[in-house]
């Protein structure tokens, strides 16, 4: 969000209007403990000025304006347009939402920014919630649509002792190890007939043929 903020400094779309971008999360109150609240240290960090309307949730960053939005109902994301949006724990809302989400969202990532790329989207998820982010990497997957995919490999994160990523390696198998600690998209869970299986949906207590 950060480098965003500083590409689109000093650019304005093609009515003469700012950027505007949308930080997106389940609710407004986890986006302030995790997402935002992370920007807001790093701005305080480089002493980069800013702007923060607390009561309408907007931040301004070198005439960027900066949206943040719940979207646990697809129904409330309307009135913005925006030239990026940053979806935060994409695989936190059940899969129907998530892939409603996703479709409303990018009907408002239409701001068009003067010698700028086309606006974009951005979704962050673990790699086992194996629901609407899966669901939704299927579907571009099947209709052509173009996305591009990062994986987050535990051993990139140069935050953690060498030791530490080592000792995680050694502690899962082989499965676990692509899910949890290279971001692949692989149930880890035993006997599943397919991934998107919830035991809680998915399981009855009795024998359906003896019912």
């Amino acid at each position: 969000v950060f480098r965003c903020v500083k590409y689109l400094e000093g650019k304005h779309d093609r009515e003469g209007k700012n950027p505007k971008i949308v930080i997106a999360g389940v609710t407004i109150t986890f986006l302030k403990k995790t997402f935002s609240g992370a920007l807001i240290s790093l701005l305080d960090l480089t002493h980069t000025p800013y702007e923060y309307n607390k009561a309408d949730n907007i931040m301004t960053v070198c005439g960027v304006q900066i949206f943040l939005i719940a979207v646990a109902d697809e129904g409330m994301i309307f009135g913005y347009d925006v030239y990026a949006v940053f979806w935060d724990e994409m695989d936190e809302l059940p899969t129907a939402t998530s892939m409603a989400v996703m479709k409303a969202l990018n009907d408002r990532a239409r701001q068009n920014i003067e010698d700028s790329r086309p606006p974009f989207i951005v979704a962050a998820t673990t790699s086992q919630g194996l629901k609407g982010a899966y669901q939704t990497y299927e579907e571009f997957l099947q209709k052509d649509i173009s996305f591009i995919l990062i994986r987050g490999a535990t051993k990139d994160n140069t935050s953690l002792p060498p030791e530490y990523v080592q000792a995680m390696y050694r502690i899962y198998d082989d499965k676990e190890t692509q899910c949890l600690l290279e971001g692949r998209f692989i149930s880890v869970d035993s006997g599943l007939v397919f991934p998107q299986y919830s035991h809680s949906v998915h399981f009855l207590p009795y024998d359906m043929y003896q019912s």
